[in-house]
């Protein structure tokens, strides 16, 4: 049958190819959203400013890993996922200035919360039971840093070697990928759903209050560029 000059199989072709171009476009707005159980994740676009929010205090972040240094008064709280080229994006170009300038300066307390999205990233809650492993080790930053290596590198051979690379006890490294991670990674998905996350990366700020709860001040969904980072943060500090 025809419609006009197009056939109904050539109208089929042309729906297609839009709806996969529309998925492309909504990809590089930056990053994946979860839909829940027995639903697939989708590309979602990232809102532009930040969402400023109220009435969120956490008070469980001690089961996650930080970076500080001295007794900074404001925290960034990441939830990714190792096998989001999104939250690899962020790792290998917007943290290490992060670092530089907040976290070595004694500024902003950096805390990193593990977010597998298994449906869409397969090889991923496998990463973060490595860097959790790791983490008991002494070692999840530099274990952080090599799972966000460009191309990742996430399948089991490969987690091993890395443990071997980082100088990890061996054997230590792969009884705790026999299953001691997933309580502390049960824990952090508890997190980010009473954060109200439930993509990656997102990220909270807000300020660190006694005896170290964290009363989150902004969320930002999404890769974000590095200087409306800096603007957030600089302006939760001066609002000390």
């Amino acid at each position: 049958m025809k419609l006009g000059r197009i056939t109904l199989d050539k109208l089929a072709n042309v729906t297609l190819i839009a709806a996969a171009l529309t998925f492309i476009f909504l990809s590089f707005k930056g990053y994946y959203r979860w839909g829940g159980p027995g639903q697939e994740p989708v590309p979602a676009v990232t809102p532009e400013p930040p969402e400023a929010v109220e009435g969120l205090t956490l008070t469980d972040l001690d089961g996650v890993a930080t970076a500080s240094s001295g007794t900074p008064k404001v925290a960034l709280v990441e939830f990714s996922d190792f096998q989001c080229p999104f939250c690899s994006r962020h790792a290998r170009n917007i943290l290490p200035q992060i670092r530089r300038d907040f976290v070595d300066t004694g500024k902003v307390q950096y805390a990193f919360v593990n977010l597998p999205l298994q449906d869409l990233h397969p090889l991923a809650y496998r990463a973060s039971e490595a860097v959790e492993c790791a983490r008991r080790q002494g070692r999840f930053w530099a274990m952080h840093d090599r799972l966000f290596q460009d191309p990742p590198a996430l399948a089991e051979p490969d987690l091993l070697e890395d443990a071997r690379a980082l100088g990890l006890d061996s054997e230590e490294f792969r009884a705790c990928l026999g299953g001691e991670a997933r309580t502390a990674l049960e824990a952090q998905a508890a997190l980010a759903q009473r954060a109200g996350v439930a993509s990656t990366p997102s990220f909270l700020i807000g300020r660190i209050e006694p005896p170290g709860s964290l009363r989150v001040l902004y969320r930002l969904r999404g890769t974000r560029p590095y200087p409306m980072l800096e603007d957030v943060l600089e302006h939760v500090l001066a609002s000390d």
